[in-house]
């Protein structure tokens, strides 16, 4: 028994050369056998099919469209002739009936009461398995600076439609978190510039003009890396936003992601490449530059998917000990490198079970050494232990408070904060990981009396099985 999804992505052209689709995917039976196999890590993390509205409790009946999901809308419109559900008009009324309603409601209930309580935050999973991932709020402009809207308030003014205000993000590729977690760094593709975001002092800049703002970087100084890849160059702004230096070579062909190694003083950044032209693909590999922009080495053996080699590396992210996790985008898949450069292990593969990518875009670790990592295609972020284990998914396609549409960026801070750039939604989504200690990395935690070394969580990037099995545990 098998479950078709019809599935319709951004018609943008992808800034990575992956060329925008619309594509019909079987999701196989099997993707439950999966969860049976790691039974109890699942059970702890409460993982389990379900779609993202039923998930956030907005199905309000058992009206589905064509390709089988459920819509908040579909209570409203069955009444409605068959010919109606997908009219615009229709929409528009509905939308305006919803906001009213929700408007009027909220006027009386501030005449009935005083003080009115926020309700529950949207969290994975949901009730009444422990929460683990909770979503805290949008950031869509400097506006959001001065008051952290609630998430019913954003419902309102979406139903409504409320204009946006001005200075608002506009196709996020790119994020970076300071140190301390004050400061908020989000490269605006279509805006041609960064904004940083002071939450401590309530203050916003742009930095800019830039020429196709993606990945970003800080170092120790707070020196902002941005990649330009226009220009086929690193830009590099001090922290009053002046530009210092670029780094750039003629090697490159269609730089994407960055990281930066503070203790090595090395910056790693990913390049897209182009598409097989003449049996020769350029590209398609990680270069290794100094701080002062020499280029001492590529990661990489060619275009293709055998280990090692990348289609359309995109996203970079380092952890404690150096090792370098690299979304290989067209493979479906993170590679993951030692410092060093060599190859040590993969996690992912192409497919519409737990575990599995369509284009893995944004990758980052928390302070437990799980791996996040953003699924543009499927418009959610899947969590991964050491071992490729999938711990569990968040997100899901929609415009909601907490939904994602085509996200493409990722960044956690020392807290495990999560920032997940929203794209075709124009805002950062925050999450923060809430519930959860070192242990619930673990399929079978570590018996007790082993020795401090096996009581405490594996460090981030360690050998655990180089030997990849089916379906991506490693």
């Amino acid at each position: 028994m098998s479950m078709t999804i019809a599935r319709k992505t951004h018609r943008r052209a992808d800034p990575f050369g992956a060329a925008p689709c619309r594509e019909r995917r079987t999701v196989p039976a099997g993707a439950i056998d999966i969860c049976q196999a790691n039974g109890d890590l699942h059970k702890k993390w409460g993982l389990y099919p379900i779609d993202s509205e039923t998930q956030l409790g907005l199905n309000c009946g058992k009206t589905k469209h064509k390709n089988g999901k459920h819509r908040l809308f579909d209570c409203l419109i069955k009444g409605m002739p068959p010919a109606h559900h997908n009219n615009q008009a229709s929409y528009i009324a509905i939308r305006a009936l919803l906001g009213a309603a929700l408007l009027a409601g909220g006027l009386a209930g501030c005449a009935t009461a005083p003080t009115q309580e926020e309700p529950p935050r949207v969290a994975w999973p949901s009730p009444p398995q422990t929460a683990r991932i909770e979503f805290v709020r949008s950031i869509a402009s400097e506006e959001d600076l001065r008051k952290d809207t609630t998430a019913t308030q954003k419902v309102i003014n979406w139903l409504s439609g409320v204009k946006p205000p001005p200075n608002r993000i506009l196709e996020p590729m790119g994020i970076a978190v300071s140190d301390d977690g004050q400061r908020l760094y989000v490269s605006n593709f279509a805006r041609q510039a960064v904004f940083a975001f002071d939450f401590r002092l309530k203050t916003f800049r742009e930095i800019g003009p830039l020429a196709g703002p993606l990945a970003l970087a800080l170092d120790g100084q707070e020196q902002l890396y941005v990649v330009e890849q226009v220009k086929k160059q690193i830009s590099v702004f001090d922290p009053a936003g002046n530009r210092v230096r670029s780094i750039t070579h003629p090697d490159l062909v269609r730089p994407s992601g960055i990281a930066l190694d503070r203790a090595r003083a090395r910056i790693y950044l990913a390049d897209s490449g182009r598409g097989r032209r003449d049996g020769k693909a350029p590209g398609h590999d990680i270069k290794v530059f100094k701080l002062d922009g020499a280029l001492i080495d590529t990661i990489g053996e060619g275009f293709g998917g055998a280990p090692g080699q990348f289609r359309f590396p995109t996203y970079l992210a380092l952890d404690a000990d150096g090792n370098l996790y690299v979304t290989d985008t067209l493979n479906s898949r993170v590679q993951v490198f030692d410092p060093d450069g060599k190859y040590v292990k993969k996690f992912g593969e192409r497919g519409a079970a737990f575990g599995m990518f369509d284009k893995p875009k944004g990758v980052a670790l928390d302070s437990f050494g799980n791996v996040y990592v953003v699924d543009s295609g499927w418009s959610n972020v899947q969590i991964f232990n050491q071992k490729g284990q999938v711990l569990l998914f968040f997100g899901g396609r929609g415009q909601l408070p907490g939904l994602l549409k085509n996200p493409s960026a990722v960044a956690i801070d020392a807290s495990n904060n999560i920032y997940v750039a929203d794209f075709v939604n124009h805002r950062i989504n925050m999450y923060r990981l809430v519930n959860t200690t070192a242990e619930d990395s673990y399929l079978t935690p570590p018996a007790a009396g082993q020795g401090s070394n096996e009581a405490k969580p594996k460090q981030a990037g360690a050998r655990i099985d180089d030997k990849p099995s089916k379906g991506g545990d490693l």
